[in-house]
């Protein structure tokens, strides 16, 4: 994206690219670089059993993001443009499949306006560029029950304590895998075609890349930069099929939480 002279095609001229030390930079680049401001991934709720324990998850989650924003000295630059989308709908996504969730998403991206999305929005290649419209999270029953919440030393505040969520890529295509086994054949002994063949069935998907993976839900604004380099799925999956139930929370259940913090927090949900 940068040239030599540090400035990248779309950047304003004269634009240095940021270079605060901290996991936002990409981020902060992309932004300039696109014109689109917005960020943060949509989160599909596949898990319906307890509202009220959804709902302290989530006063959870935004404050998890908030002090991430504030220990990277980001708060006043980023937060303003974070939007939290949460899509419900239990008749139609109570612990569907990656595939449902994928197919929803994507129909969620080709509806985006400007009046929507804001600035920039409607620009053909955004979708290509922008994780906001490229990956989606998702938390089924499974996902959920490894979630944990401890309280901040000796304080009344609560904060996540460990949990796992599944990152969905909405680019992936199973014929691009069905493409590479073809390729592989013709290879000997290839390393990739070993890699490809064999793998247990994950939602029928036998495939190495299944396009969705498990992500710690500790750290997703940082993630959600991350994944602004445009090759970033690959580090992201690289052994981490999801051949297995989502790690197990680290503190308390969600249960136990004050409900009267949650209550009373400026971070509580707005829905």
């Amino acid at each position: 994206m940068p040239n030599a002279d540090n400035t990248g095609p779309g950047y304003p001229e004269g634009y240095k690219l940021a270079s605060t030390g901290y996991e936002y930079d990409a981020l902060i680049n992309l932004r300039v670089w696109t014109g689109f401001p917005k960020w943060g991934f949509v989160i599909f709720r596949g898990t319906y059993d307890n509202d009220a324990e959804w709902a302290t998850f989530i006063a959870l989650l935004k404050e998890s993001v908030a002090e991430s924003l504030q220990f990277a000295k980001q708060e006043e630059n980023l937060r303003p443009d974070f939007e939290w989308t949460i899509i419900e709908d239990r008749a139609s996504l109570d612990n569907v499949s990656t595939d449902v969730v994928r197919a929803r998403f994507l129909d969620w991206v080709a509806a985006r306006s400007v009046e929507r999305d804001g600035v920039q929005a409607d620009v053909p290649w955004m979708t290509d560029r922008v994780p906001r419209y490229r990956y989606c999270i998702y938390i089924n029953d499974a996902c959920f029950s490894s979630m944990g919440a401890r309280k901040v030393g000796r304080t009344t505040q609560w904060t996540l304590d460990g949990g796992e969520v599944a990152i969905i890529n909405s680019m992936h295509c199973p014929c691009d895998d069905e493409d590479d086994d073809e390729t592989d054949e013709d290879e000997d002994d290839s390393e990739e075609g070993e890699k490809d063949e064999g793998y247990p069935p994950i939602e029928g998907n036998t495939d190495y890349d299944v396009g969705w993976a498990y992500v710690q839900v500790i750290g997703l604004g940082n993630l959600y930069s991350s994944m602004c380099y445009a090759n970033e799925w690959e580090m992201v999956y690289r052994g981490q099929r999801p051949d297995r139930r989502p790690e197990a929370r680290q503190g308390q259940p969600l249960s136990v939480v004050d409900r009267v913090w949650v209550a009373g927090s400026s971070l509580a949900p707005e829905y």
